[in-house]
């Protein structure tokens, strides 16, 4: 017959394993995966002017799929299509 100690140490070891497996399978924010289809639809959103506003809301809504740097990118990369604009209409 196994001791208490014995079982309490499985069960020990079991829920570390099952937190190693829960850690392994979580998604990670900060991972860049550039071709989901919500990421898709705000790159479409980005390259025509009317629809930057919804672009830019989706860039920084609290459900977004981008991380902090993609978000930072895109942004100065949406400021720039801006200013490039504003200087070709004047």
């Amino acid at each position: 017959m196994k001791s208490v100690k014995a079982v309490k140490k499985e069960t020990e070891t079991q829920a570390h394993i099952r937190q190693l497996r829960q850690e392994i399978n979580s998604q990670n924010r900060d991972e860049v995966r550039p071709f989901t289809i919500y990421k898709i639809i705000t790159y479409l959103c980005t390259l025509l002017f009317p629809l930057v506003p919804l672009a830019l809301y989706r860039l920084w809504c609290p459900r977004t799929e981008f991380s902090r740097q993609e978000q930072t990118v895109w942004t100065a990369v949406i400021l720039m299509i801006a200013a490039y604009t504003i200087f070709l209409s004047l």
